[in-house]
């Protein structure tokens, strides 16, 4: 008997412009944030040096007046409610935003290979993949929520320790500069991370909508890190709403679900589509 090669549509690839536009929109609100804490900390810290840098004289009961520590503390936490709210407000219209142009993406890079290859067939996204829309927005929403309040207890914990510490101003500067590293980072990982999932999963649902019900896996190494199990899943049939079995996990995965995970797939050709 023959050996019947296995037919499959290329796999959709998570598109660098996108990343890079994502990241750009998420980094832009980031130095906004970090720009008016920073100075209104540092601000605030600079009243205060003197008592932070000096012992403080004694204060009697009846007369007390407020810490470096309590004024520091308010100061945070009016800050922290300012950009609370913010990222409430953007959060939804940047994750909305970005999830979109994914999904665009997909569907056009699918229809033009159904093109090239003669099948004409009308992509209408079901139930099913409006769903899953909405929960990789939401999904993002709240991740980006995520950063303020990573960021804060980064610096909260910077404030509070210069305070306690006796630190002057310039070396506070430093510690703050530090976390609004950290903080620019974990948008880098949100937009890889969240651009390569979004894609592999809407690729999922469109193909599933054409009626495609399996895929070939192919493992893409990350750049720091590749998982033996998904390298052992290299080339391997499975089906599309289901994934594969990953002993890391003990679970079965899909390609690209596990953070940072850059893995894709090629969907199968039915026998039945004859072009």
């Amino acid at each position: 008997m023959a050996f019947q090669k296995t037919r499959t549509l290329r796999s959709i690839k998570a598109n660098p412009a996108l990343r890079g536009a994502y990241r750009r929109d998420i980094t832009a609100l980031i130095k906004e944030m970090c720009k008016d804490v920073s100075e209104g900390l540092l601000s605030a810290y600079e009243k205060n040096e003197s008592r932070i840098t000096q012992d403080a004289a004694p204060k009697t009961p009846s007369n007390r007046r407020r810490t470096p520590a309590e004024k520091m503390g308010w100061a945070l936490e009016s800050y922290y409610k300012r950009w609370q709210k913010r990222w409430e407000k953007e959060a939804e219209r940047l994750a909305k935003k970005h999830i979109k142009a994914v999904n665009n993406r997909v569907y056009s890079s699918r229809y033009n290979e159904l093109k090239e290859l003669g099948f004409i067939i009308k992509l209408n996204p079901s139930r099913y993949t409006n769903e899953r829309f909405m929960g990789m927005v939401k999904e993002n929403a709240m991740l980006l929520k995520s950063i303020p309040e990573k960021y804060f207890d980064r610096v909260s914990t910077a404030v509070m320790r210069s305070v306690g510490s006796g630190m002057d101003r310039t070396m506070l500067q430093q510690e703050l500069q530090a976390t609004i590293h950290a903080t620019e980072d974990r948008a880098m990982f949100i937009a890889r991370d969240q651009i390569n999932k979004a894609t592999q999963s809407l690729a999922e649902c469109t193909d599933r909508d054409l009626g495609l019900t399996e895929g070939i896996w192919i493992h893409v190494p990350g750049r720091k890190m590749s998982r033996k199990t998904h390298l052992a899943m290299n080339g391997k049939r499975f089906p599309l709403d289901e994934g594969l079995w990953d002993e890391q996990v003990r679970r079965k995965v899909k390609p690209s679900e596990l953070w940072l995970c850059c893995c894709e797939y090629r969907p199968v050709i039915p026998d039945t589509w004859k072009a």
